[in-house]
């Protein structure tokens, strides 16, 4: 008889649980829409500069100086590889490339500025 209790109370603690009316005090939440697009949506975000991706000139542009001297390189078929290994940094950029260490230290070197401004110089000949 005490289970039958039992049983009676569990049955209206829900009856009663599910016929109580919401309290108006609760949050809503709305569902967000999309008002004309996505570009409205986007409000943080910040405006992209488009440049040219092609270029990576680290050192600023090459002094008319080095642009005669690449220019003679060029014309006496030197590559970029070849002015590396001039530079002494073959062996350093071959070593950077296998093991991934020491990538900014190297960056930083005054032989790899000259490295890449001739290496830009030879890219931007090739292009035209």
């Amino acid at each position: 008889m005490r289970l039958s209790h039992i049983f009676v109370v569990i049955a209206a603690t829900f009856l009663l649980a599910s016929a109580t009316p919401t309290d108006s005090n609760q949050a809503k939440i709305s569902q967000a829409t999309l008002p004309e697009g996505p570009g409205q949506r986007l409000l943080r975000t910040h405006p992209t500069t488009y440049e040219d991706d092609d270029s990576e000139e680290r050192g600023g542009p090459p002094t008319i100086l080095e642009k005669l001297n690449f220019k003679l390189m060029k014309r006496a078929g030197k590559t970029a590889d070849d002015y590396a290994e001039e530079l002494g940094i073959a062996a350093a950029m071959r070593e950077v490339e296998r093991t991934g260490r020491g990538v900014l230290e190297f960056q930083l070197t005054q032989a790899y500025a000259d490295y890449i401004k001739y290496f830009n110089y030879l890219k931007s000949k090739k292009k035209k």
